[in-house]
């Protein structure tokens, strides 16, 4: 039974990477003002991506594979733009998987710190939160998106 969780967890782990590999690294627009955003891991596995407005494109932010805290580091984003982006999960049990892709856009502020959170439970469903790490509330102009599924 250990045997079939470590594959299974191997296998998500190797697809994650094929997939990071795929996608092009975030680039911050130059001289453009920033804000900084950590993705705080909640579950097996998380990434957070930077995204356009359909979400038909897709780039990483930072390393893009955020697994079991590893990553904790703030990564610069364009600031005073509305910024969409993808946080997803994964979390693995026995022989369940759920994954789980939150949608979600906000104007980050210039100089302002924020964090996201990702949450995928199997049976319970999925949840994310994103945090003014000054106020310690969602910014204001913090929306769910429909995503690339409409």
């Amino acid at each position: 039974m250990l045997t079939k969780k470590i594959q299974t967890a191997l296998a998500f782990t190797a697809s994650a990477t094929l997939l990071s590999a795929c996608i092009t690294p975030y680039k911050l627009p130059q001289g453009a003002p920033t804000a900084t955003i950590t993705l705080i891991p909640s579950a097996q596995i998380t990434f957070l991506q930077y995204n356009n407005a359909d979400f038909t494109k897709t780039n990483t932010v930072g390393d893009s594979i955020f697994a079991d805290g590893q990553y904790n580091v703030a990564e610069p984003i364009e600031a005073n733009k509305k910024t969409y982006m993808t946080v997803m999960s994964s979390h693995n049990q026995v022989y369940s998987q759920w994954y789980c892709s939150n949608y979600f856009s906000f104007t980050p502020v210039a100089g302002r710190n924020y964090s996201v959170s990702a949450r995928s439970v199997i049976g319970q469903g999925c949840s994310m939160s994103l945090i003014d790490n000054e106020t310690q509330t969602p910014p204001p102009t913090f929306q769910i998106e429909s995503g690339p599924e409409g």
